[in-house]
């Protein structure tokens, strides 16, 4: 790991470099170091390494990650992957099981979809509860949502 701190005045931007780190899920936050303390911390980074150039990608797997932000208001991104050589069906639910919207022809490979809290009709859909269902021929998952007004 090298990290650089640039002293207070100085014109140049501070880094942080992760070497040699293993693929994998990691959460940044940044905060700056002055002579009299550190100031509070920056919002959280998520970041999601799948290869560190020493290392082989891992094969992509059929996955409902999940959502974000969780509860969201007006939208939300959904994060999935597919299988390479599946097509996916991502179908959101209400809380009595109704299918709100349907996504289909999802091909293999890393998605972000977002959903932007509307019904098929486009009509904005109300505060509570939603699914998300990721369906491909070989698996099935299930994820909650809150929509929040």
């Amino acid at each position: 790991n090298d990290v650089e701190i640039a002293q207070i005045g100085d014109p140049e931007v501070t880094t942080y470099d992760d070497n040699d780190l293993a693929p994998g899920d990691f959460t940044y936050t940044v905060t700056a170091l002055y002579a009299g303390g550190e100031s509070v911390a920056s919002n959280e980074v998520d970041v999601n390494i799948v290869s560190n150039g020493d290392q082989p990608i891992p094969p992509i797997v059929t996955q409902l990650i999940g959502n974000a932000p969780n509860p969201f208001n007006p939208d939300t991104t959904i994060l999935f992957s597919v299988e390479m050589g599946e097509t996916a069906q991502l179908t959101i639910y209400n809380s009595r099981g109704r299918i709100v919207r349907r996504f289909e022809g999802l091909g293999g490979g890393v998605h972000r979809l977002t959903w932007d809290g509307r019904d098929e009709s486009r009509i904005p859909c109300s505060s509570g509860v939603y699914y998300c269902r990721l369906k491909t021929s070989s698996a099935e998952q299930t994820r909650k949502m809150l929509l929040l007004k």
